[in-house]
C-alpha cells in the first residue's frame, strides 16, 4: 500500500498549492498534459492527478486526434494522509463532457517487475472525429465507506487539455503477441499512421505474412513493427500455420 505520512491540514495545503501551480512534470516515457485542478479541503476524499501521453516528450496540455492518453489519479484519505487503494475504494471514474465514462484501475507504475509508484489509471484514445479545442473532464471517487471526492481542471483554457487535429506523429501504437496457439489480439483497430507491433512470445521463430508484406523471421523474444498509413482492412497470418490469422482495420484520419 502506498502511503504518505502527512498531517491532514498540511496535506490539504500542499495539494491546494500544488494543484494551483501545476504538478511537476517529468519526461520518463510520458509527459504531463493536464495538471491543475479544483480540490476542496472539505471533501470526504482528496482527489488529484494528471494525464500523460504514450509518445514521449510532448507539448504540455496538448493531445491529438488518434493519440493515446492516460489518466493518473491519486485518492487520499484526509484523516490519515494515506493513498487509498482498491481495498479502500469502490470506484474511480473519469467522465468527459460528452458523458462517456472510463473506469480507473489501481496498479503499479511501471507495470511488471518492481513498480516505483502506485495510482489509479485508465487509457483514452482520442477518436479521429472528436471535436478539437479545450477539453474538461471530471474525476469522481467513491470509497467503500460511502465517502466521495471529485477533481476537475480549472475553468481556464491553460489548465485544460487542448485537442488538436490528427497528426500521424502522435497516433497510438498497437500490438499483438504471437503464441503457439495464435495471436493475442486478432482484430486490431488503428488510426491512419499507427505502428502495429508483432511480439513473438513463443519459444520458436515465427514469420508473419500480410497483404503484400512479410515480417521475415521473428526470433523468440523479438518483435516486428509496421506502419499502416493507408485506410482499409488488412489481413495477416502465421506463415507456418495460415489458420492462425488476424486483421488490422485502419481508420482514415
Amino acid at each position: 500500500m502506498h502511503k504518505k505520512p502527512w498531517f491532514k491540514a498540511a496535506l490539504g495545503l500542499v495539494l491546494t498549492l500544488a494543484l494551483s501551480v501545476g504538478l511537476a512534470t517529468a519526461c520518463s516515457g510520458g509527459t504531463v498534459t493536464v495538471t491543475a485542478g479544483n480540490v476542496s479541503s472539505n471533501q470526504d476524499l482528496l482527489v488529484y492527478g494528471d494525464m500523460v501521453t504514450n509518445v514521449g516528450c510532448l507539448n504540455t496540455s496538448v493531445g491529438h486526434r488518434g493519440e493515446l492518453l492516460v489518466w493518473r489519479i491519486r485518492v487520499v484519505d484526509p484523516n490519515t494522509g494515506a493513498d487509498m487503494t482498491d481495498e479502500d475504494i469502490s470506484s474511480v471514474t473519469a467522465t468527459l463532457p460528452t458523458g462517456e465514462e472510463f473506469n480507473l484501475t489501481y496498479g503499479g507504475h511501471p507495470g511488471g517487475g518492481s513498480p516505483t509508484d502506485w495510482f489509479w489509471s485508465a487509457p483514452w484514445e482520442i477518436p479521429l472525429n472528436f471535436p478539437t479545442g479545450s477539453l474538461g473532464y471530471e474525476i469522481d471517487a467513491v470509497a467503500n465507506d460511502g465517502r466521495t471526492g471529485n477533481f476537475s481542471p480549472f475553468e481556464v483554457s491553460s489548465s485544460k487539455l487542448s485537442i488538436k487535429e490528427y497528426d500521424p506523429a502522435f497516433v497510438a501504437g498497437k500490438s499483438t503477441n504471437i503464441t503457439a496457439t495464435g495471436f493475442s489480439t486478432t482484430n486490431i483497430v488503428a488510426s491512419q499512421g499507427a505502428k502495429v507491433t508483432f511480439n513473438n512470445k513463443d519459444t520458436v521463430a515465427h514469420t508473419i505474412v500480410g497483404d503484400g508484406w512479410t515480417s521475415g523471421e521473428i526470433a523468440p523474444g523479438k518483435n516486428f513493427a509496421r506502419v499502416f498509413d493507408t485506410p482499409g482492412t488488412y489481413s495477416f497470418h502465421d506463415q507456418a500455420n495460415p489458420g492462425l490469422s488476424g486483421t488490422v482495420v485502419v481508420n482514415a484520419a
